[in-house]
């Protein structure tokens, strides 16, 4: 019922990214329209622009590692940093080293300066996008510029292509961005090497991130208002992609957060009410390779109000029902997962009953909602949905998590002690030993 779940959470598996990687590949053409650069326009502001060290911390030796106020030196992204593609990055690198010679010191020199030709990062991004991309979708691809974009953010789509694929294809050269861009592809950058690094079972990698990087992550995306951007009527379209943008980027660092929530115990770090953007637009809209906005209406919807309608189904006017009725698969995968922390804050308060029930009424309409969202996307394109197919999974382990505390067993799982952990050992064995096939049926089928 949960295969994906119980592959992922195999301490055998060395990194999610191997289950990951034997997804289907996705074949999109590049037209000569796409993956132009567009300027931006001027919503962050330039007092708040980011050290790309951020990104780097991973790198440091555990000494170095010290994301405090003392690590920022100022908020100001160095001189350096701002003429950027694969060139660049290899210097920035190679300074890098220099700088921390306790670092690499068994490296190859040659061999790191191969791996980072041009002709291997435009392989290995496009690899990034066509293998990766459609699980996590919050890069802007059709004006995504790699003569242009931050060198954090390439190291981060260089890698990740690397990761997913012994070989590689792309496009690259040197101009100026604007402050506001780079500042956001350094947090998607930060974004993509986090969840890469989570991803590999790997406990001092997972404890760097959840301690520090990715709280870091967070603190920038709250400080910086992306948890809280929404569209306006009017909107050009370079607007229109710049704010789609932080939207995808504060929902996913949100839905990240939730994760490590479910999968480890952490203690959520970034609140639901807290998040007051917009919902992404669908991927048609955002993946389409030109852009027509005039086309694209404004949601006035957000995970909110989703969900406070999912638990509180009995107050639906009929306007209310058809709206959630008309839900993608998407946004029934975010919701999902913004349940996870609730549920996590139920089961270590007092329990009340009424909030328990909610939570199982909730569920119920969640997997009815679902069945009717994923009957409107054709067979042939459900393999692109990513990790959202997985969804389903992830309400049956919510609804039997809680049901399991109703029913005072959870004093025998080690996973619903909730104490914080950076292995799956333990969530992986609570999937195995609560629930089976006729129990899942019995429970979440209703509807």
């Amino acid at each position: 019922m949960v295969p994906f779940l119980l592959n992922c959470t195999d301490t055998s598996v060395t990194s999610v990214n191997d289950i990951l990687a034997d997804e289907p590949e996705k074949d999109v053409g590049k037209s000569d329209a796409a993956w132009q650069n567009t300027v931006m326009p001027d919503i962050i502001r330039d007092d708040y622009t980011i050290d790309p060290r951020l990104l780097f911390t991973g790198l440091d030796i555990p000494a170095h590692d010290d994301l405090g106020e003392d690590g920022f030196e100022g908020r100001t992204v160095p001189a350096s940093f701002i003429v950027n593609g694969p060139s660049r990055l290899m210097s920035e690198l190679l300074d890098f080293l220099r700088r921390h010679p306790g670092v690499g010191k068994d490296m190859d020199r040659v061999s790191l300066q191969n791996f980072f030709s041009n002709e291997n990062c435009e392989k290995f991004v496009s690899t990034a996008y066509r293998r990766r991309h459609y699980h996590s979708p919050v890069i802007h691809w059709a004006t995504l510029d790699l003569e242009k974009i931050a060198p954090p953010l390439l190291l981060a789509l260089v890698l990740t292509g690397a990761t997913y694929s012994l070989w590689h294809e792309t496009d690259s050269d040197d101009n100026r961005f604007p402050q506001r861009l780079q500042t956001l592809e350094i947090l998607q950058a930060a974004y993509l090497v986090n969840y890469l690094h989570i991803s590999m079972n790997d406990v001092d990698m997972r404890r760097r991130v959840m301690t520090k990087r990715h709280p870091t992550l967070v603190m920038y995306v709250t400080e910086l208002r992306l948890s809280c951007s929404q569209h306006t009527a009017g909107e050009m379209t370079q607007e229109f992609i710049f704010r789609e943008s932080c939207v995808r980027l504060g929902t996913w660092t949100f839905l990240t957060d939730a994760l490590l929530t479910l999968f480890f115990n952490n203690p959520p770090t970034m609140t639901l009410p807290g998040l007051r953007c917009d919902m992404p637009c669908s991927e048609e809209i955002w993946d389409a390779e030109t852009l027509n906005v005039t086309e694209v209406p404004l949601s006035g919807f957000d995970l909110n109000r989703l969900i406070r309608g999912l638990l509180n189904e009995g107050e639906w006017s009929s306007d209310t029902a058809a709206m959630y009725e008309s839900l993608s698969v998407q946004q029934l995968h975010a919701a999902i997962f913004a349940m996870q922390p609730m549920i996590f804050t139920w089961h270590t308060m007092l329990r009340p009953t009424a909030v328990a029930q909610a939570l199982l009424c909730g569920l119920q309409q969640w997997r009815r909602l679902w069945d009717t969202a994923i009957d409107r996307v054709d067979v042939s394109q459900r393999q692109w949905l990513g990790v959202v197919r997985h969804a389903p999974e992830i309400a049956w382990l919510s609804l039997r998590t809680v049901q399991v505390m109703m029913e005072g067993k959870d004093r025998d799982s080690k996973y619903l002690q909730r104490i914080a952990t950076y292995d799956l050992t333990d969530f992986h064995q609570f999937i195995r030993t609560h629930g089976t096939i006729r129990e899942t049926n019995k429970n979440i089928s209703r509807g």
